[in-house]
């Protein structure tokens, strides 16, 4: 992965961090502080994907019907190189809901990362999968600040770059109340 990349997967774990910590109520349960471990894990230390493997496939594998639990496997099968089981994971949550917006965001990670893109539902995606999978998630989820922000990126670093794409993207991830991003400006060539 690219430092680049990495930068900007560190700032959507920060987003969502943040995002998760203003809505999260008083008391959690513990799946949910389950979930926030795994999350946590997958964007914090790239040292511990064994550890955030297992954790995850445990969760999913006691939650077999939980859509958010079967995300969460998926990134990280994904991270951790397992391509094949993050589709079939991804394909198991859209069969309990194909219409959930957090599916389509991990199938964007998948596709950004799948080395032969041959996966399940999606079978011979190329780079422009990944956008499809954020349009899909925006799509159903409007309000979904973090796939605008990775639409925005996206726009930007096509072939033939689809700036003012990549600045509607960016300009609705701002409207939902997200903070500004200095590198995605730059990138975007912002001027607000």
């Amino acid at each position: 992965m690219s430092n680049f990349a990495r930068v900007l997967a560190s700032i959507a774990a920060f987003l969502i961090a943040s995002a998760l910590a203003a809505a999260a109520p008083a008391e959690t349960t513990v799946d949910e502080q389950q979930k926030a471990a795994i999350r946590a894990a997958l964007f914090g230390d790239f040292a511990r994907l064994d550890e955030t493997l297992r954790l995850a496939t445990a969760f999913a594998q006691t939650h077999p019907t939980d859509v958010e639990a079967l995300c969460l496997l998926a990134d990280a099968q994904t991270w951790s190189g397992r391509i094949r089981e993050a589709g079939a994971a991804l394909e198991r949550a859209r069969g309990i809901a194909p219409n959930d917006a957090r599916i389509y965001f991990s199938l964007w990670w998948l596709c950004e990362h799948s080395p032969n893109r041959e996966f399940g539902f999606l079978r011979g995606v190329d780079h422009r999968g990944a956008l499809d999978a954020l349009v899909r998630c925006t799509e159903l989820d409007p309000k979904y600040a973090d796939a605008w922000f990775n639409r925005a990126v996206c726009h930007a670093l096509q072939w033939a770059p689809e700036l003012e794409a990549a600045r509607d993207a960016y300009r609705k991830y701002l409207a939902l109340g997200a903070p500004p991003d200095a590198t995605v400006e730059s990138l975007i060539h912002w001027k607000p």
